[in-house]
C-alpha cells in the first residue's frame, strides 16, 4: 500500500489527549500527559525517547492493559478503525486486542513462559479465539515460524524458550503477535539486548512482514538508529509528553526541539569517529515531580528565563511537523 493511498484513508488508530496517572504511596505518578497519535493503515510509526519517557505506558493504555481501579487514572480518547475503545466492554476489548491489535512485549525471555513449549504458546490464541483443531493449529504454528525465519519449524515446536537463542526467541515472540493476523502490531523495544547483526535481521523481518501482510506497525524504542531503519513517521516523547512529531526525514534532517537534537547528536556516526559522542546533560525528571514550564528546560542549552514558567505545547512548524519548543525559530538557525 502506497503512502498516497494511506493518506486518502481514515486513520486506523487515533489517540487524543491521553493521560495516564498512577496513585502511589510517594504521590501521583504522571506517566503520560496529553499524548496524541494518528496511525494510517499499513503505516510505520516510531515512538522514541529515554527510559521513563512514557512510551510504553501510553501504548499499554491504548490497549487498555491497565486495570480499572482507583489507583490508575486514564483520560483521553482512543479510536481504532472508528470505534471508541473506552466505551467497549472488557470482553469486546479483549477480542479487538487479540484479533486486530497485537503487542510484542519487551524482553522475549521473560515474556515467553519457560515451562511451556513454543508450539503450545504459539497455538494458544488460535485454540481459544478461533476454536481450531490441534492439527490446524499446529499447521498454522509451523507457518508462523517459517514466516519469521526459524529453520526446521516443525521440529522446533516441541522446544522450550531456553532452547532458542536471543534472536530466535524474539522471532518467536513476533510470531505469537502475528498469529491472529492483526491490523496493528505494537513492538515494544523488539531489539533490546540483541547484537547488531540480530537487530538488523529483526528490523528487516518487521519490514518484510509489513510488506507481506499490510499491517500497521508502532515500534517503541530509545534507539534513533532503529527509528531511521524502519519508521515513516516519528513521535518523540520526553517526561510523559510529546515534544516533537513529524516525518522521519524531517526529524533527522531538521529537528525542531532541543531534546530531539540531543538524541540525534548521541547517535554514533561514521564521519565523526574521532569525535567524542555528545550526551544530554542531567537526568530526566522524576514522574512525581515534573518541572513547571517546558519539561526539558532543566537540561536545555537553549533555555531562557520564561522556559521555566511558561508551558510549551506542540506548535506546527511545517506541514506534518510539530514541536513543543517555543523558541524553535530562534534556536534552530535557518528554520522556516
Amino acid at each position: 500500500m502506497t503512502s498516497a493511498t494511506r493518506e486518502n484513508d481514515s486513520p486506523l488508530l487515533t489517540v487524543e489527549q491521553l493521560s495516564v496517572e498512577f496513585m502511589t504511596p510517594l504521590g501521583t505518578v504522571a506517566a503520560v500527559n496529553d499524548f496524541g497519535l494518528s496511525i494510517g493503515r499499513g503505516e510505520s510509526v516510531a515512538i522514541v525517547g529515554e527510559s521513563g519517557s512514557g512510551k510504553s505506558a501510553a501504548m499499554r493504555a491504548v490497549l487498555r492493559l491497565y486495570p480499572e481501579n482507583r489507583r490508575t487514572r486514564i483520560r483521553g480518547a482512543v479510536a481504532f478503525d472508528g470505534v471508541q475503545l473506552a466505551t467497549l466492554s472488557n470482553r469486546r476489548m479483549r477480542e479487538i486486542r487479540g484479533d486486530r491489535m497485537a503487542l510484542i512485549a519487551q524482553d522475549a525471555l521473560s515474556s515467553l513462559n519457560p515451562s511451556l513449549t513454543v508450539g503450545y504458546q504459539l497455538t494458544e490464541a488460535l485454540r481459544i479465539r478461533k476454536g481450531w483443531s490441534a492439527g490446524r493449529c499446529r499447521k498454522r504454528a509451523v507457518e508462523l515460524l517459517d514466516l519469521v525465519g526459524i529453520p526446521s519449524a516443525a521440529e522446533r515446536l516441541k522446544d522450550y524458550p531456553h532452547q532458542f537463542s536471543g534472536g530466535m526467541r524474539q522471532r518467536v515472540l513476533i510470531a505469537t503477535g502475528l498469529a491472529l493476523d492483526p491490523d496493528l502490531l505494537i513492538a515494544d523495544e523488539p531489539t533490546t539486548a540483541l547484537d547488531v547483526t540480530i537487530q538488523a535481521q529483526i528490523l528487516q523481518l518487521l519490514r518484510d512482514l509489513r510488506q507481506e501482510t499490510g499491517m500497521a506497525l508502532v515500534i517503541i524504542t530509545h534507539d534513533m538508529g532503529v527509528v531511521a531503519e524502519i519508521a515513516e513517521r516519528v513521535t518523540v516523547m520526553y517526561a510523559g509528553a510529546v515534544v516533537e512529531s513529524g516525518g522521519m526525514r524531517d526529524i533527522f534532517t531538521s529537528p525542531r526541539h532541543p531534546y530531539t537534537e540531543g538524541l540525534l547528536n548521541a547517535v554514533p556516526r561514521s564521519d565523526r569517529r574521532a569525535e567524542r559522542l555528545a550526551s544530554i546533560p542531567g537526568s530526566p525528571p522524576s514522574p512525581t515531580t515534573r518541572p513547571s514550564g517546558c519539561r526539558f528546560h532543566t537540561r536545555c542549552a537553549y533555555a531562557r528565563a520564561d522556559c521555566a514558567s511558561v508551558p510549551a505545547g506542540l506548535e506546527i512548524v511545517a506541514p506534518g511537523h510539530a514541536s513543543a519548543c517555543r523558541y524553535w525559530k530562534e534556536n534552530f538557525h535557518g528554520a522556516d
